[in-house]
């Protein structure tokens, strides 16, 4: 008779022998069994998942979904006009939920419901019916003439830094806010997400890609998002916490071979990465310069500091009229201020990576 020796690894949940299936990935194995000994030892707790367990951490997503939107249109009235750009599968202003939205989006409804059937904690009921489908050039193109001028905000969650070009995102905006229209954004901070290691986008960096006319992102853009992106423990996007457990996103090959792939002509099929990487004052700063510059009428009317993974911008019209009042010793003295207070969220970031060291 062949005898097959059969021991538990504690350290991997597997046991080693012929044939044999990790223990923590056997149905048959009782889960009110510990991974740590040899058949016998209680697990306490038990390592059962509770059926309900799902559907609570569904619950509190969207919970902290009607509580971030709820942060977004704080002083947005009810029967306000609404653009959202990207609603995706959690809209900020959904018309379930009573407001007067348009949505423009990258496909339309029947699509996005496919795309993101299986995400186990999406859902698809949420996603709305897609009023103007945006693939190329600006967004008032997508939307007709005659609603130009006419939307009193226009929201965009995780968008912005996604755009090739910045400053004709920010002149399609006013071309399709009304005159006293704002625009809301909830914006990725790059000290709290899997942007953590790559450098700030600078105005000189928006100058260039308006100049370019980019309708795709550039191969350099391209080489930092998948050479230097990383996760922290597992996550793409985290909060005010300590970081532990860096992990590259990409192998230097993976990356590579993507590079390799990548075609930025302007027909070609368009590849999503991050191109804009913020903090708050660092985004302040550029809007702040480019209206000196005349290059767009937005500026910060309030902003927040890093909540999470992100921040919230709220913006009006008037820059150019602010900045242009404004001396010259004024104007670089507002700049010196926001250069320093980008330094301070620097700090911030390191303070919470001393356990990286």
């Amino acid at each position: 008779t062949e005898v097959v020796r059969i021991s538990h690894s504690p350290a991997t949940g597997s046991v080693e022998g012929s044939e044999a299936a990790p223990f923590r990935e056997d149905p048959f194995y009782n889960p009110n069994l510990s991974l740590d000994g040899v058949f016998t030892e209680t697990s306490n707790p038990s390592r059962r998942v509770k059926p309900w367990a799902g559907i609570k951490n569904r619950l509190l997503i969207r919970n902290g979904q009607a509580q971030r939107a709820r942060s977004l249109l704080d002083g947005v009235p009810s029967t306000a006009k609404l653009l959202e750009v990207g609603a995706s599968y959690s809209p900020i202003a959904p018309r379930s939920d009573g407001w007067n939205t348009k949505i423009v989006d990258h496909a339309d409804r029947e699509y996005l419901v496919e795309k993101y059937r299986c995400e186990p904690d999406v859902w698809v009921d949420r996603i709305e019916e897609v009023d103007f489908v945006w693939t190329e050039g600006s967004i008032a193109d997508a939307i007709p003439t005659e609603s130009h001028g006419s939307f009193d905000a226009l929201i965009a969650s995780h968008v912005i830094e996604h755009v090739p070009d910045l400053i004709a995102f920010l002149r399609a905006a006013e071309i399709v806010a009304s005159p006293t229209g704002k625009v809301i954004l909830a914006v990725p901070d790059k000290r709290f997400c899997f942007d953590y290691f790559r450098p700030l986008s600078m105005t000189s960096d928006v100058l260039e890609a308006h100049e370019l006319q980019r309708s795709r992102h550039s191969r350099r853009t391209a080489y930092e998002h998948w050479c230097y992106t990383v996760f922290n423990d597992g996550k793409g996007a985290w909060g005010q916490e300590p970081v532990a457990g860096l992990r590259l996103s990409n192998p230097f090959s993976v990356a590579m071979n993507k590079l390799g792939a990548l075609s930025t002509e302007p027909g070609a099929a368009y590849v999503d990465l991050h191109v804009w990487k913020f903090s708050p004052s660092s985004f302040e700063l550029i809007l702040l310069e480019l209206a000196r510059m005349q290059k767009t009428d937005w500026r910060v009317e309030r902003i927040t500091p890093a909540m999470g993974c992100e921040f919230h911008a709220f913006l009006c019209r008037g820059a150019r009229v602010e900045v242009a009042a404004m001396t010259e010793e004024e104007f670089d003295g507002k700049r010196l201020s926001l250069l320093k207070n980008i330094l301070r969220e620097m700090g911030q970031q390191t303070a919470f990576a001393t356990g990286l060291f």
